[in-house]
This record gives C-alpha cells, sequence and structure tokens, in this order.
C-alpha cells in the first residue's frame, strides 16, 4: 500500500516479495501448489495468499512468516481480498462459494452460496457492507456480507465473467466477462429494498467497453483542454 515493494503470485507455488528497486525482499512464501493471487492488507503488515492446493495463507509481511493458514474450500482458490479496514478476508474459490474470514480468529465467519460456477473474483465495495463475486456462471452477485444474503443478482453478460471492480463512491461496479465486454452497473445498497431487491430492477450504466471508453475520451479531451488553457495562460505572463 505505500508503493515501496511489490509481491508476485506464482505457478511454481511461491510468492515473492520486491522493493520497487528490483531487490528480492526474502526467501519465498510456499504453498503446496500454484499460486494464484496475493493481496497486501490495508495497513501493509500482512499478505495474503490464494492458491490452488485449496488454502488461504496469511503472512507476516515484515518477517516472512505465515501467521494463518485458512481452510474450509474443498477446491482451488483463484482470489482473496482485503476489507476497506482490514479486519476482515475474503476468498473466491473453484468449489462455487465465496467465504469470508475474521482476521483477528481466523475463524470463519460467512459463506456465500448462490453461484453455480467457479468464482474467479471478490471485491470489498469501499463501505465494507457489500462484497461483489463474478463467476464463470455469466453472473456477478453482491452480497451483504453482515447477513450473508444475496442483495443484487447481475445478468447480462453470455460468458463468464472474470473480474469486478468497484467504485470509489461504491454506486457503481465494473464487470469484465471472457468475451471482452466490460459492464457497468448500479448497485443497490447492502440492505435491499423492494424497488432493487431483484435483478430485474438494477440497472445497466454503460453495457458495453466502448460506452467506458467514450466516457474515458470525454475525460482525456476535457484535461487536454484544461491543460492548453494553462499552458497558454502562462504563456501571456
Amino acid at each position: 500500500p505505500d508503493g515501496t515493494r511489490l509481491a508476485i503470485a506464482s505457478l511454481d507455488k511461491t510468492m515473492m516479495v520486491w522493493t520497487v528497486f528490483g531487490q528480492w525482499r526474502r526467501k519465498p512464501l510456499r504453498h503446496c501448489s500454484a499460486v494464484l493471487m496475493c493481496a497486501w492488507s490495508p495497513d501493509g503488515t500482512r499478505l495474503a495468499s490464494a492458491s490452488a492446493d485449496g488454502t488461504v495463507r496469511v503472512w507476516d509481511a515484515v518477517t516472512g512468516l505465515e501467521v494463518a493458514k485458512l481452510e474450509g474450500h474443498d477446491n482451488t482458490l483463484y482470489s482473496c481480498a482485503w476489507s476497506p479496514d482490514g479486519t476482515r478476508l475474503a476468498s473466491a474459490s473453484r468449489d462455487q462459494t465465496v467465504r469470508v474470514w475474521d482476521a483477528n480468529t481466523w475463524s470463519e465467519v460467512a459463506n456465500l452460496e448462490g453461484h453455480i460456477g467457479v468464482v474467479y473474483s471478490c471485491a470489498w465495495g469501499p463501505d465494507g457492507a457489500r462484497l461483489a463475486s463474478a463467476s464463470h456462471d455469466g453472473t456477478v452477485r453482491v452480497w451483504d456480507v453482515s447477513t450473508g444474503s444475496e442483495v443484487a443478482l447481475l445478468e447480462g453478460h453470455d460468458d463468464s465473467v472474470s473480474a469486478c471492480a468497484w467504485s470509489p463512491d461504491g454506486a457503481r461496479l465494473a464487470s469484465t466477462s471472457s468475451n471482452t465486454m466490460v459492464r457497468v452497473w448500479l448497485v443497490p445498497a447492502a440492505t435491499p429494498t423492494p424497488a432493487n431487491d431483484n435483478a430485474s430492477n438494477t440497472n445497466v450504466l454503460d453495457s458495453s467497453l466502448e460506452g467506458l471508453l467514450a466516457h474515458t475520451r470525454r475525460f482525456v479531451e476535457t484535461a487536454a483542454e484544461r491543460s492548453a488553457l494553462k499552458l497558454a495562460a502562462a504563456n501571456t505572463r
């Protein structure tokens, strides 16, 4: 999180930590199978790694010692993510579930079930109350972590959904599919209301990568215009 270190997960069953200057910090951190994801805790003191061996391991980022080995999934793990406050850790698995772990006791506090395919990605909302998951079943689901209930079922992709990410304000969620499509969704609050507790009432803000690119182009063009005006003003001084 401080921008001085880089953690790398590898198919060779290890995770390594490097400085931004390319220096290897310590011996590799090892799983029993391929390491498919790693994630820093918000305060930078711990590292989590998700592996094909079916476990999440948590490491002390300073000493490299294993802090916890989280077992409960019964198949490959593809993703792990810390809550914004660092008190919980989520993991997504080939067993079609997302599990949430308490980062103090390392006990499982939630098992989110509903997908009917591999869950490739999970992402915490900025409020720490919602968790999104992206699946091979072509859907994105949003969960209220405190209750374990499904807040929204986002359908629209016609292929496997490989990743999802929240906007900083938590109002929108982007998802990407194997067919190169990106969708952006308006997401309901953690506690569903009668108006938005069904997937059919969840609005799609942009339905394609072209929509995202259009927004990006407008932003870049506006920024360029502002820079040109500042440069012109400076040259007249």
